[in-house]
């Protein structure tokens, strides 16, 4: 005789079954905004099984006031930061580098770092020693060296440090300043209280390193292929 797992159960009891694995699915995001979509639908679920399957019209409103709470979640990650706004500076960095933070989650990341102007010659990160901040360049260049040996350039819109902030360990190169800039900066102990107070938001932070990390790999290989074209004899 074939064992079928699920035929003991009705059809209400098998979705009761799917109510709870949608609600384990849903704690498991670590992005706010899908955490509590997850919500609204296995509430909305357990709305349909409590009053079709259950009768059970307590549960029924239970699973009621949770949509309507997440839904108020929701209308607040929303709508909530259309009041809040951003310098020039700081617009450019949200729409390059934090494009999937809500405005309020943005400003709170802001807040917690300064913009600064920096000078030609100026040292951001020493090779070889822990990176103590996290920089997001806005204007300006700077010169990344490897043993005294140019490696790479870093343009305007990119992180600086991004790679073993968080790690604790040692910078693989120098960054110096090439002219006048202006960047934003937070510690490193900032940042990683930040993100333990706010885990949500590091995915959010991680999904900029990414972009911002193809788009240097990008220039990389086209800087090497046109050093590669102006070595090749004619």
């Amino acid at each position: 005789m074939k064992y079928d797992l699920f035929s003991g159960y009705s059809t209400a009891g098998l979705l009761t079954l799917l109510v709870y694995v949608l609600f384990i699915v849903a704690t498991l995001q670590r992005n706010s905004f899908r955490l509590r979509i997850g919500l609204v639908v296995a509430a909305a679920l357990a709305f349909f099984v409590a009053l079709t399957g259950r009768k059970d019209y307590l549960l029924a409103l239970l699973a009621l006031t949770l949509v309507a709470v997440n839904l108020g979640q929701i209308a607040l990650l929303m709508f909530g930061g259309r009041n809040i706004r951003f310098t020039a500076e700081e617009q450019e960095m949200v729409d390059s580098a934090l494009p999937i933070m809500t405005p309020k989650q943005a400003r709170h990341l802001l807040n917690q770092g300064l913009w600064i102007s920096g000078r030609p010659g100026e040292v951001l990160i020493h090779e070889g020693e822990r990176v103590q901040h996290l920089f997001y360049l806005s204007q300006g260049n700077a010169r990344v060296t490897n043993g005294g040996q140019h490696i790479a350039t870093c343009d305007p819109q990119t992180f600086i440090g991004e790679m073993t902030v968080l790690s604790g360990d040692p910078a693989t190169g120098t960054v110096t300043l090439e002219n006048i800039a202006r960047f934003w900066c937070i510690t490193a102990p900032a940042l990683r209280r930040f993100l333990d107070e706010n885990p949500d938001l590091q995915v959010a932070l991680e999904t900029g390193f990414s972009r911002d990390m193809r788009a240097k790999l990008v220039r990389a290989n086209r800087a090497l292929a046109e050093a590669g074209a102006r070595e090749k004899p004619a």
